[in-house]
């Protein structure tokens, strides 16, 4: 006998038959689009994955496709973690090219999404279109992602598996997956393996932290990410009337507010990625020095090893001189022109990071010693400089002056696409309008330290209608801070770059500790910000907080004789002739003498430029 009648129990320890509550029943909810369409969307009744909510993120990032299409038309789409799979509805009613709409290998749970599918496809023009564009698949995140990848060749029929095509996804969807904090890893080797290697493609993470106490392990997320390699930069904040779930404890603002981030490849990274054709490789080949061939408008970029083995993807775009063409906006130009500054996470990380932290140290010695002459002088704002050992340094200027030891490091950083990519959005230009500006670096002053509120220049007195003139010109330049260190030196008003002073910003003590509307600018390793040199802002520097941030500008052949004096006095002019490009590439070179030049042209037609602002 066995069970329960081996011992006599008659079905004693049987569950009886309402022990467990019923499994709640499917649902359904309507999703209205802005243009008026609606998406039917079939939720199943429970999941362990969450499957059986509508999320935020889904929403949010269904309403910010559609309010730019072309972030998905006529393009691949990788949604993981998609429950209903909205956004991958969105996206090919939109008119992407092809969408894979991913969950846990659950067959109820796939079945429901290939039941929304279906659903779609019935409303949707031409009949058949959402049919063909999307499919639906199990998946686990981490996991081998060649079946995904076979889903984007010419001819796939479903049941296929990869071949070791080097096709990959423009579009990738994570939407309110942020939670499950042991899986943040998985989630960013999927991307790295299925994302296009291109600037152009994009990871849209939106999410709100449904549980504020662990809204730190939720953004750890990113910190993943950016030590992966990978650019991080957030596009869209929205605070919502109420929260999803209602009644639920923790701080009610951020149950209520809906972020959304893209996560890319990183400039150089971009260049370097190569599949390997007849296996996915997680990672590329050990580099070889690249050799650039050129094909039409593109540039294809081979790395050494065999030919037969490694495949070349062609992703830079760029003309047949070399030069790089101007920048698509990626929403760096509207936050410049909305908010007066713009922060971009993690241009450079790792080893180039290290190198440049290592060389910044040593001239920090040089400065605060006295070896290197060309400092800034601490209780004195605006230049010019004398040393003075009582007082103590907060700068260091020059860095590509050759006489500087380490002078080569910060050529090439000034000189690097990760920087003058976004130079060229910002300023909406190319290559041969750029002008070789300043390069200097602040640290940790040997006292405190405070900058008074200022406008780089537009002196204090000035009326407001004065102000208005100057802040109407156009900025023929792009200024930063990139901060090697953690740094929260910069306070600015968000927004004063285009207006005048208000009343009581005019009548505040230059040193106001705390003005209406103030924001401090908070930047972690590799992070750099970008900011109108004419937004009301101060710098507060803490003698007991290591600092080292990288000051720079680049500008624009248009600039004026104004802008050649705030250039110029700094002492630019006593060595410029003699910068070293000899570690740059040949592309890099060629830009940088070009970009030498026209400062030179600048500075000669400029005469006595005398100096901005005094103090």
């Amino acid at each position: 006998m066995e069970g329960d009648e081996a011992y006599g129990t008659g079905g004693l320890m049987d569950d009886p038959e309402d022990y467990y509550p019923p499994s709640p029943p499917p649902t359904k909810q309507i999703f209205g689009m802005q243009n008026g369409k609606q998406v039917t969307l079939h939720l199943v009744g429970h999941s362990p994955t969450e499957a059986h909510h509508l999320w935020n993120g889904a929403m949010f990032i269904s309403d910010y496709f559609e309010q730019d299409p072309s972030r998905v038309e006529g393009k691949s789409v990788l949604e993981l973690g998609a429950g209903a799979g909205l956004p991958s509805l969105v996206a090919g009613i939109l008119g992407a090219k092809k969408v894979v709409m991913t969950d846990f290998p659950d067959p109820d749970l796939v079945a429901n999404m290939q039941k929304n599918i279906d659903e779609c496809n019935a409303t949707v023009e031409p009949e058949g279109h959402i049919e063909r564009t999307i499919d639906a698949a199990g998946f686990v995140w981490g996991a081998d992602p060649e079946p995904l990848l076979a889903r984007l060749a010419p001819g796939y029929q479903k049941g296929d598996r990869g071949d070791g095509m080097q096709q990959r996804f423009d579009v990738l969807v994570l939407a309110d997956l942020l939670f499950r904090h042991s899986e943040h890893g998985a989630l960013v080797k999927t991307i790295k393996e299925t994302m296009r290697a291109s600037r152009d493609s994009a990871a849209y993470v939106f999410f709100t932290s449904y549980r504020p106490w662990k809204q730190d392990l939720d953004m750890g997320f990113f910190d993943v990410a950016r030590n992966a390699g990978l650019e991080v930069e957030q596009v869209s904040e929205r605070k919502l009337e109420k929260p999803l779930f209602e009644g639920d404890p923790g701080d009610l603002d951020v149950q209520k507010t809906v972020k959304g981030f893209i996560v890319r490849w990183r400039v150089e990274d971009s260049l370097y990625i190569v599949l390997h054709q007849s296996k996915f490789a997680a990672k590329p080949p050990e580099r070889m020095p690249p050799q650039t061939i050129a094909q039409g408008p593109l540039v294809a970029v081979c790395c050494g090893g065999n030919s037969e083995n490694y495949g070349v993807q062609r992703i830079l775009e760029s003309d047949l001189s070399g030069h790089m063409p101007a920048q698509k906006s990626t929403g760096h130009l509207a936050e410049l022109e909305r908010d007066g500054f713009v922060v971009v996470r993690g241009i450079v990380t790792g080893q180039k990071l290290e190198e440049l932290r290592e060389a910044s140290l040593k001239v920090e010695k040089l400065g605060r010693s006295g070896q290197w002459p060309h400092i800034r002088t601490v209780g004195k704002q605006f230049p010019p400089w004398t040393f003075s050992t009582e007082k103590g340094i907060w700068g260091v200027q020059h860095l590509m002056n050759p006489d500087l030891p380490g002078h080569e490091i910060f050529t090439r950083q000034y000189f690097s696409e990760e920087i003058l990519s976004i130079v060229r959005e910002l300023l909406q230009c190319d290559d041969n309008e750029l002008v070789m500006e300043l390069f200097n670096m602040l640290v940790r002053p040997d006292e405190h330290f405070e900058l008074r509120w200022h406008r780089d220049d537009i002196p204090a007195e000035a009326s407001a209608e004065e102000e208005m003139e100057r802040l109407g010109r156009p900025a023929f330049h792009a200024q930063y801070n990139f901060a090697l260190w953690e740094d929260e030196s910069l306070v600015l008003i968000p927004g004063s770059h285009k207006r005048p002073r208000t009343e009581t910003e005019r009548n505040a003590d230059p040193f106001e500790k705390v003005l209406p509307e103030q924001l401090v600018v908070k930047l972690g390793p590799g992070d750099i910000a970008f900011y109108n040199n004419n937004i009301l802002h101060r710098g507060v520097y803490d003698s007991k907080k290591d600092r080292v941030t990288l000051h720079g500008s680049v500008g624009h052949s248009g600039g004026s004789k104004l802008r050649a004096r705030n250039v110029l006095q700094h002492g630019i002019g006593g060595y410029v002739d003699k910068v070293d490009f000899s570690k740059l590439s040949d592309g890099e070179r060629q830009r940088a003498e070009e970009m030498r030049a026209r400062l030179v042209k600048l500075g000669s037609e400029s005469g006595d430029v005398g100096y901005s602002l005094q103090g």
